[in-house]
């Protein structure tokens, strides 16, 4: 009886995380116009940048390299995060 039940709860446990992990797949690829109106037109989303924006150093080192001369850092906006990088 007590094996059925771990097995039962790590099975839980399992998809859950299966749904917390993919669950951001499923979210639209562009920010909605509300998100980018929350920024300043001298943010950019970056076009190199790959996965969910966690970490604004991060960002900002993907905009330096993308662009050294019209981008000065990068922040990270919206859920799932996305990388900006500032141009002005």
């Amino acid at each position: 009886m007590e094996t059925s039940r771990r097995s039962l709860y790590a099975g839980v446990v399992i998809v859950l995380l299966l749904v917390v992990v993919t669950g951001h797949e499923m979210a639209p690829i562009h920010p909605t116009s509300s998100d980018e109106s929350k920024l300043s037109p001298c943010y950019h989303p970056s076009r190199d940048f790959k996965g969910d924006c966690v970490w604004n150093d991060i960002c900002t080192n993907i905009c330096l390299h993308q662009d050294p001369y019209n981008f000065i850092r990068g922040k990270c906006h919206g859920f799932p995060g996305k990388c900006y990088c500032l141009s002005c």
